[in-house]
């Protein structure tokens, strides 16, 4: 089970959802955001800032499935 889903990778607004608890917690310990960043889970950012946040998550050893 892959712990986080990368949706719209190409698009101006990129979603970022964790699918396992350690996600979950990295994410909320590890990424700056407001709460109405969030819709449910899923955390909505501006794609400037996808690339760093990705290799972030590779390098604490947690996988990516990246969705279009």
């Amino acid at each position: 089970m892959t712990d986080f889903i990368i949706f719209n990778y190409a698009s101006n607004i990129v979603g970022i959802q964790p699918f396992t608890e350690e996600a979950a917690q990295w994410l909320l310990n590890e990424v700056e955001a407001e709460p109405w960043q969030f819709q449910g889970n899923i955390l909505w950012i501006d794609q400037r800032y996808i690339e760093n946040i990705i290799n972030a998550i590779i390098e604490d050893n947690l996988t990516i499935e990246i969705m279009e």
